[in-house]
């Protein structure tokens, strides 16, 4: 089956559309994974040792933990 151009780019710009929003719900989420992608690149640049990634590897499962706890809950 072949998909015509025109539809598989409209199908591309309806799902970029849908993603375009982020829902208030992941808004917090959202701006904690940017923090700590910041800090993440502030030690890479200044070569930091593994203790002052271990907050923020913290920090990332309990993020994780909250995405599993919401699949479980939906599934």
């Amino acid at each position: 089956m072949c998909i015509s151009h025109n539809l598989a780019d409209a199908i591309v710009r309806s799902l970029q559309d849908s993603l375009a929003v982020l829902s208030v719900e992941l808004t917090p989420i959202h701006e904690k994974l940017v923090t700590i992608r910041r800090q993440l690149v502030a030690l890479a640049a200044k070569g930091s040792h593994k203790a002052e990634l271990k907050p923020l590897q913290e920090e990332l499962r309990k993020i994780d933990s909250l995405s599993t706890f919401i699949s479980a809950s939906l599934g």
